[in-house]
């Protein structure tokens, strides 16, 4: 067989794999957030329809530890000028010095209060990346962790904010990091011990399926802070020497 021939459909065969996986990739808004320093920007005209009443918002989170003097609380919010903090269209926060993680969604029952609180578990992992997904299709909330659904609320209807007519001051995330204000008026002075990857944002339900297959391809990181990487060394000593021999 000619050779150009079999160059050009392993060229194709690359290129239709190329495709495949960029087809297929999670859309990440922002990645590698460190919320111990200083808050990331993102710029609203950077997310697809932020005043979608239906949305998935997924995120990979890593918490270093829970202790007294931590000051996690809500640590992610998506909303604008007019609905942010605790006020926020969405928001996750946890418990300083547990393991207890909240969803809070703003809603337009008058009769209630007007913010759904979801406790998503009692017992959030540390030091192990978790990855957390919020489905809301109108007055229907699901929430998964790992890729298995945890719960499903339902409301009467979503809190749909005002679209500001300048692009640039639509809704977007803001996170609890590093001098940031909490719900108690508490300035983060360490801001708080976690770190944020894949953070993402649909303007539609993701099924049950897609959050699974989402979950499986995992966040991407496997060294450094993102994530730990494990491995196995025998320290020898002769003496005054110290020999590190590498296993895995």
């Amino acid at each position: 067989m000619n050779i150009l021939i079999i160059v050009l459909a392993v060229i194709v065969i690359l290129l239709i794999y190329y495709i495949y996986t960029v087809m297929n990739a999670v859309p990440s808004v922002a990645n590698k957030l460190d919320l111990s320093a200083t808050p990331t920007i993102i710029k609203s005209t950077t997310i697809n329809d932020p005043y979608s009443a239906n949305y998935t918002i997924g995120v990979w989170i890593y918490v270093f530890n829970f202790t007294s003097d931590n000051q996690i609380g809500r640590f992610l919010m998506f909303g604008d000028a007019k609905n942010s903090g605790k006020n926020s269209f969405w928001s996750l926060r946890m418990e300083s010095n547990s393991p207890k993680l909240y969803c809070d969604i703003k809603v337009n029952n008058t009769n209630d209060s007007n913010m759904q609180s979801i406790l998503i578990t009692d017992n959030f992992p540390i030091q192990k990346w978790v990855y957390v997904v919020t489905a809301v299709s109108s007055g229907f909330i699901e929430c998964y962790l790992n890729g298995r659904f945890i719960l499903a609320q339902t409301r009467n209807a979503i809190y749909q904010g005002t679209v500001p007519t300048d692009p640039s001051a639509g809704a977007t995330f803001t996170f609890g990091a590093q001098g940031t204000t909490m719900d108690n008026g508490a300035i983060r002075i360490n801001g708080s011990p976690m770190v944020l990857n894949q953070l993402s944002r649909w303007n539609y339900p993701l099924s049950a399926g897609d959050i699974y297959n989402n979950y499986n391809k995992g966040n991407g990181e496997s060294t450094n802070i993102w994530g730990p990487a494990y491995k196995m060394n025998i320290n020898l000593k002769q003496g005054t020497n110290n020999y590190v021999l590498p296993i895995f």
